[in-house]
């Protein structure tokens, strides 16, 4: 794919990679940005000087330089301090990065440890949290960090998880003054606070190519050179980079559910391409329009899509979670699912698609099928009557020796009228390597996908049974809808509250999507403090590693979402909905019954709910169906 188009330009959520690294630097007030260019630069160049950031109006100053000779960041930073940019403190950060952070603390921080000694503290690392089990998380996304829990210093750095076991240098546990913790709940974002001095340092060590490299080396020799590596956590705001296909998947939904505000959809980012004339309307379930595209009226677009401007869409299509491009051509009854479609593709009539990225200039005839992680390269076509098995990649871009220019298409693989070539390893044609390769997943989560894809099929077959013996009952179907209208909202709510704890986003950005998903799904006040509720107790018993810990792992997701529980508590109903439902969990957990007490007054000493309530619903047992479970757990309180 980034054969003929480089990474950084890939189009999330429409939108050029490149655009959002420029709009979160612009946004932390950089005012001089220099991109370094290498593979395809002149495509970079191009659409730098078609943009905002090429004109005097632009918020920060943006130089392209170009070289084919720039092969690795080490090229980069030689070259850095060949021509002498940086006189003080400067930032180096991967144009694939999206993120709403703000600097300001980690600049404040880095500052201080320089004007305490400008010669020590070389470099700041910018890490994000996330929990081991993260979807943003891949193989070649595995850091295990030892640091001093005071100073933030880095003692020692390891990425990758090829080995079972980590080792760490004795030396680092035996220094008194180190207050030594491990982490493994982090992803390096790539962002980087550095001093003046440290192209100098690639320069002196021709070996240093990447950032592992350099980091290593500074750690080595750390007592002979007396520099110091420090890190900043970010455990508050979203910060993300798009290495592979699936964190391209990962951030585009985190993009398209708003995650990144205000770097979402329908945020005007002014860029001069004729593509980004006009802006796209947010509907319910988070799907964008744009004001130039045609829909038929008997099409369904629904659940985290985007539609780009003059794309025109057939009759009887169904779309669901995914991004379209701008210029592109769906014929009719297609079914399009969880799948990335770039610029000016066209698709025929009766098309399959899932789980799939189709690139720019795709041409797909009727009756296509692609199974799930299929990726089409740029101006492939395909069809008509064929099906692409799973984890399929086809590409058209020929390699230099004489053979493959000569190789015929695969007909078997892209149809009698297709062109394209079958993408396969070297050294291992095995369609699980070449999806664990192309996707940037480990085998165990392809198995999980696997296993999940099946349980979806088979709760999607129960379901149309159950719709099937109902279908004469519409008083039946109607309360069946409203029933998954409210599954639905609260494993929506759910899964908020389980990423955003995780990730320590902003309590404000979890009432914007709650507040979304119940203008979605007609909840009411009730529904939503009891989901809010019911949801911090599930997160909390599945977090637990035991019983003991239940208390302490609830206190902490409570307090970091106690802004969000005093935001639905205005009435005195609401906070007897918080109790009763905490009562209700309660009686079908006993180590929630065993701290009634703590979390009664965890809700009370911080606003949640107020004495009279508590008071009242200690009097009143109207929580539960009978006072069965009531009574004895009122007499725990």
């Amino acid at each position: 794919m980034s054969a003929t188009q480089p990474r950084c330009l890939f189009p999330l959520a429409n939108r050029p990679l490149l655009s959002y690294t420029l709009e979160f630097l612009a946004s932390c007030e950089v005012k001089h940005v220099y991109v370094y260019c290498c593979h395809l630069a002149g495509q970079v160049k191009d659409y730098l000087s078609k943009s905002k950031w090429m004109k005097e109006s632009s918020p920060c100053k943006v130089t392209p330089i170009v070289s084919a000779d720039f092969t690795s960041l080490g090229d980069v930073m030689r070259d850095v301090d060949q021509k002498s940019l940086f006189e003080s403190d400067f930032l180096v950060v991967p144009g694939d990065i999206v993120s709403n952070v703000q600097l300001k603390i980690p600049l404040e921080e880095h500052r201080i440890r320089r004007e305490k000694d400008k010669n020590v503290p070389l470099m700041t690392l910018l890490m994000s949290k996330s929990s081991p089990k993260h979807r943003l998380r891949s193989q070649e996304d595995t850091v295990v960090i030892a640091s001093d829990s005071i100073t933030k210093r880095v003692l020692h750095y390891h990425k990758g998880c090829e080995q079972k076991k980590v080792m760490f240098p004795m030396s680092i546990f035996e220094n008194p003054l180190h207050k030594v913790e491990i982490r493994y709940d982090l992803i390096d974002s790539g962002i980087w606070i550095c001093a003046p001095q440290v192209p100098t340092l690639f320069t002196d060590n021709f070996d240093y190519q990447t950032q592992l490299d350099f980091v290593k080396g500074i750690l080595i020799n750390e007592e002979f050179l007396g520099n110091q590596i420090h890190m900043h956590v970010i455990d508050s705001q979203y910060c993300a980079r798009v290495n592979n296909l699936h964190t391209f998947d990962v951030v585009s939904k985190n993009v398209v559910s708003r995650w990144t505000y205000p770097f979402v959809p329908d945020f005007c980012y002014d860029d001069l391409d004729s593509k980004s004339e006009g802006r796209y309307t947010l509907l319910r379930h988070n799907v964008y329009i744009h004001q130039d595209c045609s829909l038929e009226h008997d099409t369904v677009v629904r659940d985290n899509c985007i539609i780009g401007p003059k794309t025109r869409i057939g009759n009887r299509c169904q779309i669901t979670n995914s991004v379209i491009g701008a210029g592109c051509k769906i014929a009719d009854d297609c079914c399009i699912d969880n799948c990335y479609i770039w610029d000016n593709v066209e698709i025929g009539n009766c098309c399959t698609l899932n789980k799939s990225v189709i690139c720019n200039n795709v041409h797909m005839l009727e009756k296509v099928t692609l199974e799930a992680h299929c990726a089409l390269c740029e101006k492939v076509k395909i069809g008509p009557n064929c099906t692409l098995q799973r984890g399929t990649t086809i590409y058209l871009q020929m390699n230099n020796d004489e053979e493959s220019i000569k190789k015929s298409f695969d007909v078997g693989e892209v149809g009698n009228e297709g062109q394209g070539y079958v993408w396969k390893t070297e050294d291992n044609d095995d369609i699980n390597d070449l999806e664990q390769a192309f996707w940037g997943m480990s085998l165990q989560d392809y198995h999980n996908t696997v296993s999940e894809s099946q349980i979806e099929e088979e709760e999607s077959d129960a379901d149309s049974d159950l719709l099937s013996d109902d279908e004469d009952d519409a008083e039946n179907l109607e309360l069946l809808t409203i029933d998954d209208d409210l599954t639905i909202f609260q494993r929506e709510v759910k899964e908020s509250l389980l990423g955003g704890f995780e990730e320590k986003i902003d309590c404000d950005n979890l009432i914007l999507e709650i507040n979304s998903s119940k203008y979605a799904y007609n909840m009411s006040v009730k529904d939503v403090v009891q989901t809010v509720m019911r949801a911090s107790l599930e997160i909390a018993d599945l977090r637990k590693t035991s019983d003991k810990d239940f208390f302490p792992c609830l206190k902490s997701i409570l307090l970091y979402l106690t802004p969000l529980l005093c935001k639905y508590n205005k009435s005195s109903s609401s906070q007897l909905d918080y109790l009763y439902t905490l009562e209700e969990f309660a009686s079908q957990h006993e180590q929630t019954a065993n701290v009634m007490v703590k979390i009664l007054m965890f809700l009370y000493e911080n606003d949640v709910v107020c004495e009279e309530v508590i008071l009242h619903w200690n009097s009143n047992p109207k929580g539960l169906a009978g006072d069965l479970f009531a009574q004895p757990i009122r007499k725990k309180v």
